[in-house]
């Protein structure tokens, strides 16, 4: 968790920093829910909840940079009666349709926006279910997906679902690779000039 939270500050800090060279920022703040399975290889699933921050610097009006830090829990896995946290930190490139007739330079708030997203770098996992001596363990992990975006006005906007696959490589005994299946939720600020 503290890990969790330095990251958090240091992420809001780089947010400060482009916002004083009136750079174009996302700062989303999303629920998740993830879908998993009970290691090693076992057909026992489970959910775990938690929640991610993103900040997207966007490229120009169709692409963005993302940085993502999100944490999911589960106390009492099923079966295994023992707890779970995987933090993920992850960047990469998302990418957006915007209508053209729609999204104009003066109203391109009014136009929803799917996206979708290729991240990749790293995930932490801690609690009794971690699989490691040590009760924690950290490996390369990647997150492919999808959103949409709704403007409530042109700073806010919600998000009312985001999908993705998330790939962790965490030992198990078995083939040492987790596929999750993360659905979220949230709102997004937009922070800087457009």
């Amino acid at each position: 968790m503290r890990i969790f939270l330095t990251s958090l500050l240091l992420l809001l800090g780089s947010v400060a920093a482009c916002l004083a060279q009136t750079s174009k920022v996302e700062l989303g703040l999303n629920y998740n829910w993830m879908y998993s399975n009970r290691p090693p290889g076992g057909n026992d699933t489970f959910g775990m909840n938690g929640g991610s921050v993103s900040v997207a610097w966007d490229q120009n009006r169709y692409s963005a940079f993302v940085v993502d830090i999100g944490a999911v829990h589960a106390s009492d896995v099923p079966t295994a009666g023992q707890g779970l946290t995987v933090t993920t930190f992850l960047f990469g490139p998302r990418i957006f349709y915007r209508s053209e007739s729609r999204a104009t330079a003066e109203q391109w708030w009014r136009a929803i926006a799917p996206y979708g997203q290729a991240l990749m770098g790293a995930a932490h996992a801690t609690g009794s279910l971690s699989g490691n001596s040590g009760n924690t363990d950290t490996v390369f992990a990647m997150k492919f997906g999808g959103g949409i975006e709704v403007p409530l006005s042109t700073r806010v906007m919600l998000r009312p679902v985001q999908t993705e696959y998330l790939l962790t490589f965490f030992p198990n005994g078995v083939n040492n690779r987790q596929n999750n299946f993360l659905y979220g939720g949230g709102v997004v600020f937009r922070l800087g000039g457009r």
